[in-house]
Order: C-alpha cells, then sequence, then structure tokens
C-alpha cells in the first residue's frame, strides 16, 4: 500500500489496481510501523 498527502488536506491511496482519496478528517490513526525490513 502507498499512501500519500495531496493538497486539500487529502490522502490518496494506492493498492495494487485500486486506489481512492479522502479527506485526511476521514481517516483514524490506529498504529505506525516501527522498521520495514524489505528483505531477508
Amino acid at each position: 500500500v502507498k499512501i500519500a498527502r495531496i493538497p486539500g488536506n487529502k490522502i490518496i491511496v494506492h493498492q495494487d489496481d485500486t486506489s481512492f482519496e479522502c479527506s485526511v478528517d476521514d481517516v483514524e490513526v490506529i498504529g505506525r510501523a516501527v522498521k520495514v525490513i524489505k528483505s531477508i
């Protein structure tokens, strides 16, 4: 998943063939990534 903030206090979310945009206020943050491991 790729998430980007765009002008107008909105975010756009891309995942595979699906994408959508919404207001930042519509999103509830429930966690955060502390570390990302791309390969082992």
